[in-house]
């Protein structure tokens, strides 16, 4: 992936098991938000491809990617303080019918048992444990199948950062399809649990091969 001249990714080749979760580490300026905004479909590759359920998506934009069970949580939240944590999380439910998007919300929001009782509560008068909670939600709403969380952890104490790694761990032993997971941190601040690989993104390309899986 490059900007002109300039190449933001280059060489970056791993894969995801059903279940698993990839741990991506790198510095600021490493090309993760770069790396973010490919798996999803919002920069398509300059070169190379990009492979989804044994389909190349490299052509596919947000909405087929969406459409394919891939979701976001993307850095800084991203929710709408002046909407309540139930309309918030409706939005992740995408372009359904309104019935089907209440019933994906409130699906989403039964399986964080945190929010059960903020449902009403406005986005803006949450903590910043919980608006990371309902951003997590609102990407669930989606049914996605893989799941991608960019800086899920940054800015948070101990306490809510063991929170939402709980919160995805539960996510993904509750869903009858595997939930892959994809967390980009600049520290590595996402606990080593079992199914997770980590590599080391520097300049645009893995420093580290991604061989090393916990099972």
């Amino acid at each position: 992936m490059r900007f002109g001249p300039i190449f933001a990714l280059r060489n970056v080749s791993f894969s995801i098991r059903p279940g698993e979760v990839v741990r991506v580490l790198g510095p600021n300026g490493a090309g993760k938000s770069t790396l973010a905004a490919v798996l999803i479909g919002a920069i398509r590759p300059f070169a190379g491809r990009v492979l989804w359920e044994g389909t190349d998506v490299s052509d596919d934009g947000p909405r087929e990617r969406w459409r394919r069970g891939v979701a976001i949580v993307p850095e800084g939240r991203g929710i709408l303080t002046g909407l309540t944590v139930e309309e918030n999380v409706r939005l992740g439910a995408g372009p359904t019918s309104a019935r089907a998007g209440r019933i994906r919300a409130k699906r989403a929001l039964a399986a964080v048992s945190s929010l059960k009782t903020l449902e009403q509560r406005l986005g803006g008068q949450l903590s910043g444990g919980q608006q990371q909670l309902v951003s997590l939600c609102r990407a669930m709403a989606s049914e996605p199948r893989l799941l991608v969380l960019d800086e899920p952890l940054l800015g948070l104490d101990a306490g809510n950062r063991r929170l939402i790694a709980n919160t995805v761990i539960d996510l993904q032993n509750a869903e009858s399809t595997p939930l892959s997971v994809i967390v980009l941190e600049a520290e590595p601040l996402w606990p080593a649990i079992s199914r997770t690989c980590t590599v080391q993104l520097e300049g645009g390309g893995l420093t580290s091969p991604p061989a090393a899986h916990t099972a």
